[in-house]
């Protein structure tokens, strides 16, 4: 019992150990290095309390498109799986989305999605279907994303 003693002792003031010390050390830079670079990219996306209103407000600035419905869709964990494993809410990160549906013809409907693709503010698009059931009026429904700490901040 002695020797099982003096054999944890040594391993865990041993070389055994230093090397786990040094790969917690290296990890921790790792995951401050991360941190950085997420909120630096969460910066550059639209902010949440302006999503809708930004969106609504590129319709507007176009009269010949109409807005046919703009839904937020149910936010998506991204991170539920590293929040579970290390048992922090504090890494929690959330995907909120947008179903929005405009009509117009379809050149218009091709101005309108360069607007979105020009916003200073970044958004991560999703799908996009375009539907031409009466010419020459078009249907565009696009899903569009951003990113959250929080579960619950998009409400239409």
């Amino acid at each position: 019992m002695q020797g099982q003693v003096q054999a944890y002792a040594q391993g865990r003031t041993g070389d055994n150990a230093g090397a786990k010390r040094e790969r917690l050390e290296k990890r921790k830079v790792e995951l401050a290095a991360l941190d950085r670079e997420l909120a630096a990219k969460r910066n550059d996306l639209v902010p949440p309390e302006r999503m809708a209103k930004m969106l609504y407000e590129i319709v507007k600035r176009n009269p010949d498109v109409d807005l046919v419905s703009l839904r937020s869709l149910p936010a998506t964990g991204l991170t539920q799986s590293l929040t579970a494993a290390l048992g922090s809410d504090s890494l929690a990160l959330y995907r909120h989305g947008i179903e929005i549906t405009v009509s117009g013809s379809y050149l218009r409907m091709l101005t309108y999605v360069n607007q979105l693709e020009r916003l200073p503010a970044k958004i991560m698009w999703g799908n996009m279907e375009l539907q031409a059931a009466a010419y020459p009026v078009t249907t565009l429904k696009i899903t569009l994303y951003t990113l959250s700490p929080e579960r619950t901040w998009l409400l239409i």
